[in-house]
């Protein structure tokens, strides 16, 4: 038996790319569930072929779709074909709606959702995506500082355009708003990483922002802005290697409002063992994954003000007591967060299925 895995970002399936290696794109493991969920379909004598196409693969038994894609020959490919088809919707819908367009629910025989609030009838199966790597966790242990020796607070991202800064739910302006409060503030307390900080963006919808703030023009554009110069320390290869010197991790969901949307960043800060300091999409998205007591929520604090002098009271003692809580949970690690989780889920559901369709 075969299936296919597809999707919208179609670079990761191209010529089997999500297979070839753990880290995608700008994450650390960002591919490693596509592995893992590759690995659970063997184990059940069937091969998950990753592709950008339809073509060539006509006698597949199922088709997996990692959110539904706005490629026009994709998508008629996808509608042409009669088989039992799938959907992962993962990207936030502020960012990506067409998942959550009701229409999905009569294309597709299962749709896997992690919005809690996004389960609307029987078609809908929550499955968290997410998992911590526990080996790279203890890894990172085993060589780590002592953790009163930890120092400063960091934030890792990408600078986003400020017409997405805009979009309605999205949070990307308040990463802003806490990166310009450090530097203001406290720049020697506070480092960020990540990419394009150090770009010029025009503000404004008219063409000439449209084409200057093009991504494909970034590695050309020789407008550089000084804005974030005072705490900005370029791009990062992995977290993983280089955050575990800090106290504090910053953590900031792309999108609020959204009950239940959980990404990799709480988990990442966790592995690092930094406290994470996180903005869930909403004050309660975390509650049944992670315990409120290894995490301190910014939905607690009135302003960056109130949270810094926070942040700064705490004893060595109680700090030491953050990481102690937060190497337990690692140790006892609950199933929704195991690497295996996700993918025994989502190949479970669609044998189950695809069983059910041949009888």
């Amino acid at each position: 038996m075969n299936i296919l895995i597809t999707g919208h970002y179609k670079h990761i399936f191209h010529d089997g790319n999500c297979f070839k290696q753990k880290k995608g794109t700008f994450l650390d493991n960002n591919f490693y569930k596509f592995i893992k969920l590759r690995d659970a379909f063997a184990l059940r004598g069937v091969e998950l072929i990753a592709s950008d196409t339809l073509s060539g693969h006509e006698n597949i038994d199922g088709l997996i779709v990692n959110d539904h894609p706005r490629d026009v020959d994709l998508i008629k490919s996808i509608h042409e074909y009669s088989g039992p088809k799938f959907l992962i919707a993962e990207e936030a819908p502020f960012i990506y709606p067409d998942n959550y367009d009701l229409k999905r629910s009569l294309e597709y025989d299962l749709i896997f959702t992690y919005l809690k609030e996004g389960v609307r009838n029987s078609t809908y199966l929550y499955a968290f995506p997410f998992f911590l790597d526990k080996a790279e966790a203890l890894r990172i242990r085993a060589r780590d500082i002592a953790p009163e020796l930890k120092t400063k607070k960091v934030f890792v991202g990408t600078q986003k355009k400020p017409q997405e800064k805009i979009i309605n739910h999205s949070n990307y302006s308040l990463r802003d708003e806490l990166i310009h409060w450090y530097v203001k503030n406290m720049p020697s307390d506070f480092d960020l990483y990540g990419g394009k900080w150090d770009r010029l963006y025009l503000n404004g919808h008219g063409i000439l922002s449209k084409i200057f703030n093009y991504h494909k023009v970034d590695k050309f554009s020789l407008f550089r802005t000084d804005e974030y110069k005072a705490v900005y320390k370029g791009r990062l290869d992995s977290k993983y290697g280089a955050l575990n010197k800090y106290k504090y991790q910053f953590c900031f969901e792309n999108s609020i409002g959204y009950e239940g949307f959980v990404t990799e960043k709480v988990i990442d800060a966790l592995i690092c063992r930094n406290v994470p300091v996180y903005y869930p999409s909403t004050p309660t998205s975390l509650s049944g994954i992670i315990p409120e007591d290894i995490y301190i929520n910014m939905y607690n604090f009135k302003n960056y003000e109130e949270m810094n002098a926070y942040l700064d009271s705490l004893s060595k003692n109680q700090y030491c007591e953050f990481i102690e809580r937060i190497d337990r949970f690692i140790d006892n690690l609950p199933n929704i967060l195991s690497e295996d989780h996700w993918a025994n889920l989502v190949a479970d559901n669609v044998m189950e299925k695809i069983k059910n369709r041949n009888l």
